[in-house]
């Protein structure tokens, strides 16, 4: 494709498209070809998924094995002995899509002119916050700068593998910086935002700012990138098109460019239902899929022309339970925040029932902790008060206080009313179902669960607003950077005042009790210090407040996801591939080297059979090789 536009005049040859030294991919299976359009679909309504799950470039990146950090835009760094720098270096001769080439005077826009600019960015990303204060930028030369902060930052490689997207530190200066004032005269943006209905400039800004990965009836699609495919066409409903990038700047092991595949064509259809048609009828070439999907799926593999592949999530437990400790009503607050009581219910969780009936008995059992190939993992953490134990969790409950009354036998606490637990559920992952088998456990020691289904929105503006009992998450606090990046294990989910004030340094919420407030403190020595041993022992001594109080109750873990991939589809991983956060779906293995190939190959035949088997070997399945 590119090639005719060489011919053509209109680009010029790979040679000058290229860095100067283009990093190099490892293709999995073999070097690919050329062509073809890969069709994906997407349950969620203006936003192109692929952007997470397919392309994403941030200044470092993980390698496929989800634990070692590599180079990625940035191709070199050196950080300071003390923590409280780090220079960066920049492929030189990288260029957006568009050939324009890429220097540290985009890093100066995105970080003074976008992230540092209170009407674009009202509150800065917690990335570049450390000791309160918002980090410096030095700009070295065209392709090195520096970043400065008040106190180390030893996390901080961690950290910049999440620099894209919203918190992205290169956004392209020369095409954005017709929507800024700096750049542009005010009046004429501000003419620009009436015409496209918005009251201000900032508001074009950031609707005309693909880099936030939003697609829309506004976003041109001249957008320049540095992602292996751009759009070309997002305005019919429910579809975009998107076509590879001409100045990709990553080769394979000869040296041909990446990416193979010329587009991309993702469909929008929000129904299970009729996303399930559509990979019956071999329609998609490559999608993601929950577990509760395995029946429909391996069943119609021949007729759909696709393999299944299990790919292993990283998440704690897929299904976690978060008491609310700062609640309002104070007989509830006393109750969640009383330690016996959460252990109660840990123990009276029948998690082999869960596993058998939901899991196919594949999974692990376990407390909601970080996976075995965390650097902060211990056994007994998985292990603490997981076992099944519901005359115990009985006499728990006697002690805190909560009488069965009544010929329901349901407890009440001890200002005579019974105690009834609301909870939101979100649709999918097996949380309507787990939580419907946990209510059944839970009501034999008499305590009575209230769920509803219902949006996903709708759950979290409660969370926020300390508006809960109970919140239902999955728990990806799994991993070394997710642990350094979740603000003392996650204590928004279980006590959102408390985190306010932590948050705040004390100037909003509600000041927490001294175990909480030494969590917190251990947690920003741990994003602190540039020792890996001391980040080890503090990353471990919160992983074990954890295990001991359970602020988390998880059910299952060692989870697997099912990923359809079309029988044309190659160097896509086999079984055992990791998924998840923070290696976010697909772009943890390159998928610029997938490519479209019209020889079929033989189905995974057997992958039915393990799973209806008796076998259970989810420990191959949860440790990283």
């Amino acid at each position: 494709m590119l090639t005719d536009l060489v011919q053509l005049g209109e680009l010029p040859p790979v040679a000058e498209r290229l860095p100067h030294d283009p990093p190099v991919v490892e293709v999995l299976d073999r070097i690919g070809n050329y062509g073809g359009e890969l069709r994906t679909v997407t349950p969620i309504s203006g936003w192109l998924v692929e952007e997470t799950c397919m392309m994403y470039e941030p200044l470092l990146r993980f390698a496929p094995d989800g634990m070692t950090i590599r180079p990625n835009l940035a191709r070199a760094w050196e950080l300071s002995e003390d923590g409280r720098s780090i220079v960066i270096y920049l492929h030189e001769g990288l260029r957006w899509s568009d050939g324009v080439p890429v220097t540290t005077e985009d890093v100066l826009f995105a970080w003074r002119d976008v992230l540092l600019n209170k009407e674009i960015t009202p509150i800065l990303h917690s990335t570049f916050v450390v000791g309160g204060e918002p980090m410096k930028l030095d700009i070295l030369d065209p392709f090195r700068f520096r970043l400065n902060f008040k106190e180390p930052y030893g996390s901080i490689l961690y950290s910049l593998l999440y620099t894209s997207g919203s918190a992205s530190l290169i956004q392209p200066k020369h095409y954005l910086g017709r929507y800024h004032p700096r750049y542009s005269p005010l009046e004429k943006i501000e003419k620009q935002a009436k015409e496209h209905g918005f009251d201000h400039w900032f508001e074009l800004f950031r609707d005309m700012n693909h880099t936030a990965q939003r697609i829309n009836g506004n976003t041109p699609i001249e957008y320049p990138t540095l992602k292996p495919w751009r759009v070309i066409d997002g305005s019919a409903i429910g579809h975009v098109i998107l076509e590879r990038n001409p100045y990709y700047w990553k080769v394979d092991a000869e040296g041909n460019q990446l990416p193979y595949i010329d587009r991309i064509h993702s469909t929008y259809v929000g129904n299970p239902e009729a996303r399930n048609l559509k990979y019956i009828a071999g329609e998609v070439d490559f999608a993601q899929n929950p577990m509760e999907n395995a029946p429909l799926l391996l069943a119609n593999r021949e007729r759909g022309k696709y393999a299944i592949r299990l790919w292993r999530e990283n998440q704690g437990t897929r299904v976690t339970y978060y008491f609310n400790h700062t609640h309002d009503d104070p007989g509830k607050r006393r109750i969640f925040q009383d330690r016996r009581f959460r252990i109660a219910l840990s123990l009276a969780i029948n998690r082999k029932e869960i596993n058998d009936v939901l899991y196919y008995g594949k999974c692990i059992p376990r407390q909601c902790t970080v996976n075995r190939a965390c650097s902060f993992f211990e056994p007994e953490f998985e292990t603490s008060y997981a076992e099944y134990d519901p005359d115990r969790g009985n006499r728990l409950l006697d002690e805190v206080g909560l009488e069965r009354k009544g010929p329901g036998g349901w407890r009440h606490m001890p200002d005579g009313r019974q105690l009834i637990i609301s909870a939101d559920v979100i649709e999918g992952g097996f949380r309507p179902e787990t939580t419907e088998l946990v209510a059944d456990h839970w009501a034999a020691l008499g305590i009575l669960l209230s769920w509803r289904v219902t949006d996903n929105e709708l759950v979290y503006t409660r969370l926020m607003g300390n508006m809960f009992d109970v919140a239902i998450y999955p728990d990806d606090v799994a991993t070394d950077p997710n642990v350094i990046r979740s603000e003392a294990y996650r204590v928004q989910w279980w006590a959102p005042s408390w985190w306010k004030w932590l948050s705040s340094n004390g100037r909003n919420g509600e000041e927490p009790p001294e175990d909480v407030k030494q969590l917190w403190q251990d947690w920003v020595r741990l994003r602190q210090t540039p020792d890996d041993g001391e980040r080890i022992r503090l990353g471990k001594k919160i992983l074990r407040q954890q295990a001991e109080n359970l602020y988390a109750i998880g059910a299952i873990g060692g989870t697997m996801n099912l990923v359809l991939v079309t029988d044309r589809m190659k160097n896509v991983p086999g079984d055992g591939a990791l998924i998840g956060s923070p290696w976010l779906v697909t772009a943890l293995h390159h998928p610029e080297q997938f490519f479209l190939s019209e020889q079929s190959e033989v189905l995974n035949e057997d992958l039915h059979d393990y799973l209806i088997s008796g076998e259970n070997t989810h420990h191959s399945w949860f440790t990283f090789d």
